[in-house]
């Protein structure tokens, strides 16, 4: 936590990549407690089409944030970056 708070620790955030979230609207949102960022509404265009027609404004924002370390984000995305146990199907 140390390192976190004095800016020596990278962001591990895998927002939109690893998961995503979905609001009562339809709205899809690359991370749940981010409510300023929506890519559309997933009741009017599929998860792809939201995806690859992005605009640059909210993709910026997944970017530039600095990440977190909210239960929901990090523990998936430590999980990918540094995994405790490999895969009984890696070799």
């Amino acid at each position: 936590m140390k390192d976190y708070y004095e800016g020596k620790f990278s962001k591990i955030c895998k927002a939109l990549g690893l998961y995503f979230a979905v609001d009562l609207m339809g709205n899809l949102m690359p991370c749940a407690p981010r409510h300023d960022i929506k890519l559309g509404n997933l009741l009017e265009s599929s998860y792809m089409e939201l995806v690859r027609n992005a605009s640059p404004a909210p993709i910026k924002k997944i970017n530039d944030c600095t990440g977190c370390y909210l239960v929901c984000t990090v523990g998936i995305s430590h999980q990918i970056n540094y995994p405790i146990i490999k895969s009984v199907y890696e070799k």
